[in-house]
């Protein structure tokens, strides 16, 4: 009895890593929570509940996500209590000891780290809406398009009150982009997509220097008063190893960013991974990388949600 419970528990420990690896950027909050209330159960068992703490500070740091201060704390005060509730005496010594203030540290800090992970992602100033500027897109093959789909600004231009254009290039890496910028301002916008990074990584670039060369884009922008919203780019479903840069810039820059959800829906739901390989009028993409005629608006969507946050309904056609 003694080995089937150890062995379910094991499964049960794994199962709870292997998804936690798997959740989104988006989502880690709650995965973090879920840890959280294994751990508050195994304070109300009267157990010492060191491991679930311990193993959320672990998967947080495996995955790659920015340390920002509320990140910090949370993963600083995980580690403090673990070490705490370890050195507990086992038994029913346990509820002698001073243990729910520790659950209300970790819980306290995880609501910090939840509302900062929230602000990450948005823009925090005030903007204006302009009638006269358009909205520029910029990116690779998944802003251009795959013949026959024109990619998602083809939809995004029935979604504004402003002109669309789609300055993407199939291939496109952060340099290539940085070059192009001079044509992206010549069309005076009054917001720019930005959605690079993905074949920095491919063609073997380093983080710093992606990094440096959307920081160039995005400031230029800034200095025509031209916001930015930057897409978010998954480089691999457990581990980023370019380690959310993204999100790391929307924080510095305050740019509104679109979660990598928006990219890898179009994999989820395509013939090359469950549930889209159970549903084929549900699929987004046909190869499992590019829009086709249901991901492209799918993908405008969620690019048209973005900017409504930067510069208000005005600029969503009614």
């Amino acid at each position: 009895m003694q080995l089937m419970l150890r062995v379910s528990r094991t499964i049960s420990q794994c199962f709870l890593v292997v998804v936690s690896l798997l959740t989104f950027p988006q989502h880690v909050p709650w995965m973090a929570a879920g840890w959280l209330i294994v751990f508050t159960w195994l304070v109300a068992c009267n157990k010492k509940g060191w491991v679930p703490l311990l193993g959320c500070a672990l998967v947080l740091v495996a995955k790659g996500i920015p340390f920002v201060p509320s990140i910090i704390l949370f993963v600083f005060c995980l580690l403090v209590v673990a070490c705490y509730r370890w050195t507990l005496k086992s038994g029913a010594t346990l509820d002698k000891q001073v243990t729910w203030p520790s659950v209300a540290v970790v819980w306290l800090s995880w609501l910090y780290f939840c509302c900062e992970w929230h602000w990450i992602g948005e823009c925090n100033h005030r903007v204006r809406f302009d009638p006269q500027r358009p909205v520029v897109c910029i990116g690779d093959s998944l802003t251009s398009g795959v013949i026959p789909d024109p990619g998602y600004p083809g939809t995004l231009k029935e979604m504004l009150n402003v002109p669309v254009f789609n300055l993407g290039q199939s291939g496109m890496s952060s340099d290539l982009g940085l070059d192009r910028m001079q044509a992206v301002l010549e069309k005076n916008p009054q917001v720019v997509v930005i959605e690079l990074g993905g074949h920095d990584f491919l063609k073997g670039y380093s983080r710093a220097e992606t990094k440096k060369n959307l920081l160039t884009m995005i400031k230029q922008c800034k200095a025509v008063e031209c916001e930015v919203v930057l897409a978010e780019i998954p480089r691999g479903f457990m581990f980023d190893p370019f380690r959310a840069l993204e999100r790391e810039i929307a924080y510095e820059q305050d740019v509104q960013l679109i979660p990598d959800g928006m990219i890898r829906q179009l994999i989820i739901w395509s013939p090359v991974c469950p549930p889209g390989m159970w549903m084929p009028k549900s699929r987004l993409s046909d190869d499992g990388i590019h829009s086709n005629a249901l991901g492209g608006p799918a993908m405008a969507q969620r690019v048209a949600n973005a900017i409504e946050r930067v510069v208000g309904r005005e600029i969503v056609a009614k």
